[in-house]
């Protein structure tokens, strides 16, 4: 099975990683990514990676500058000034359709750049978000932990927002916003949680 989303942010040297969240049945499942031009198919680069987990969701990290064997290499697309502003997703690729069976694999928040993050956990305890949908303001909380970071993307994957609470509680201005889906990223020492906010 394959999904597809297009982006129109172009990968940049300094900006050759992307992580996508991943839901597998199986852990060691092969996962490629593609990025190419959707004006020109011939203008590609792949990578690949494996998850590392089953029947969980976890944020894998894909390096278009470790290119996969056999597909052109990113630092020759952007010498020859080709933008890439569309990606395509597989899963289990290499193997096909009817010796995997059939199975269900999910995606979600696709990010450029590098996440880091503090441990091999990506879900913070406790974290709560309210109200979600909001027009105002959205409050995360924490039961136990200190937020240090608190992003909001938009689904372009452009950074609207960055706080440096360092608290347990923070609120995040929606008022600005046009109505629809945004992306927040919060981070604590323990690792990072990513949510979906709502803005009617």
């Amino acid at each position: 099975t394959a999904g597809g989303f297009a982006t129109n942010i172009p990968l940049t040297l300094t900006d050759s990683k992307m992580s996508v969240r991943v839901w597998s049945p199986e852990a060691g499942t092969p996962i490629r990514l593609k990025v190419e031009d959707s004006k020109d198919a011939t203008h590609t680069c792949e990578t690949q990676t494996n998850t590392t987990l089953a029947g969980a969701w976890e944020i894998l990290e894909f390096d278009f500058a470790n290119e996969a064997p056999g597909t052109a290499e990113l630092s020759v697309g952007l010498a020859n000034g080709w933008t890439y502003n569309m990606a395509s997703i597989f899963f289990n690729f290499g193997t096909e359709g009817a010796v995997a069976g059939e199975k269900t694999y999910y995606f979600d928040d696709v990010y450029f750049g590098k996440i880091n993050v503090g441990t091999s956990d990506f879900e913070i305890a406790g974290l709560k978000v309210f109200p979600n949908p909001s027009n105002e303001y959205w409050t995360l909380s924490t039961e136990n932990e200190t937020m240090t970071s608190v992003a909001l993307f938009d689904l372009q994957g452009r950074q609207l927002q960055m706080l440096h609470p360092h608290n347990s509680n923070v609120k995040i201005n929606a008022k600005d916003l046009a109505a629809g889906i945004y992306i927040s990223k919060i981070a604590t020492a323990e690792g990072i949680s990513v949510v979906r906010l709502v803005k009617e």
